[in-house]
């Protein structure tokens, strides 16, 4: 039993051995580029208002006569919650944090309108451009059910979801000016309402009812997530700027792996995935 454990202790670290051998290029070139961070500088360009759309089945009931305009602006106002979204403070909260995680990893960062098109930044710069977000707002349905004394229960109500897209665009600035074209990155992230339901038997009457309990989600709510969604892409902004220094620097190697860094304790360590999808137009 000793020896068999042994031996599976050094074959454990033989893997693990091997696994960071193959890990070395990438390592070595991703530490030489966190040392390089504070060296960068980072254009944050975001737009000023947000798509919003309300994609809910009984948003609109009648559209005969109206146009595509009309019809956007009733299912608007007909909308739980997007009526109530200031898309500057959902925008500021967003960029803010992206800003605050960006300086805190050694970016410099620099804030430009939507209408700049030269950047007053010298040597090493980017530009992060948030060319688009869309909040869409839809119903999901929920269907609950419980059996007893052998006869079937049901009950039937819906949940809010809003879903936020972001579109964003990276490219190197040259001379002051962004080149062309962008890296077009993408990312979505959802909230929903808490649900919480439950069959209840009055035992009085014997009618089995459906108690639910549920807290729709409120401004507050999503200009805190858009906040949290601005520290992560943050993160994963710093992870797609290191694997492409990575892939800049190991041109000829191919199946090159993804590395990221651990956002507690600053550490490089392997991803599975690339940080974002990539739109390529």
């Amino acid at each position: 039993m000793m020896r068999k454990y042994r031996f599976k202790r050094i074959v454990l670290f033989a893997a693990v051995l091997l696994l960071m051998a193959g890990c070395i290029p990438e390592r070595k070139i991703g530490a030489e580029y966190l040392s390089k961070r504070q060296n960068i500088t980072l254009v944050i360009r975001a737009p000023e208002w947000i798509k919003m759309e309300n994609l809910s089945y009984d948003s609109l009931k009648d559209v005969e006569g109206l146009s595509q305009r009309e019809q956007d602006s009733i299912k608007y106002y007909n909308s739980q919650l997007l009526q109530n979204i200031k898309d500057s403070t959902f925008i500021g909260n967003y960029v803010k944090n992206l800003k605050i995680t960006l300086e805190n990893q050694g970016y410099k960062t620099m804030l430009a309108s939507v209408n700049d098109t030269i950047f007053p930044v010298t040597g090493n710069a980017f530009l992060i451009n948030i060319g688009q977000i869309e909040l869409d707002e839809s119903k999901i349905p929920i269907r609950d059910e419980t059996q007893y004394n052998g006869k079937l229960y049901g009950a039937d109500y819906d949940i809010a979801k809003l879903e936020m897209c972001f579109w964003i665009e990276v490219c190197k600035i040259e001379n002051g000016i962004a080149l062309q074209p962008p890296r077009l990155l993408f990312d979505s992230q959802e909230q929903t309402d808490d649900d919480d339901g439950y069959f209840k038997l009055d035992d009085q009457s014997n009618k089995m009812n459906y108690v639910l309990n549920q807290k729709e989600i409120q401004p507050e709510d999503v200009y805190s997530y858009a906040s949290s969604i601005g520290s992560d892409h943050g993160f994963r902004l710093n992870d797609f700027l290191l694997n492409e220094y990575i892939a800049y620097s190991l041109p000829q190697k191919k199946n090159r792996v993804l590395l990221g860094v651990n956002p507690n304790f600053g550490l490089l360590l392997r991803i599975g995935a690339p940080p974002f999808q990539e739109i390529h137009q």
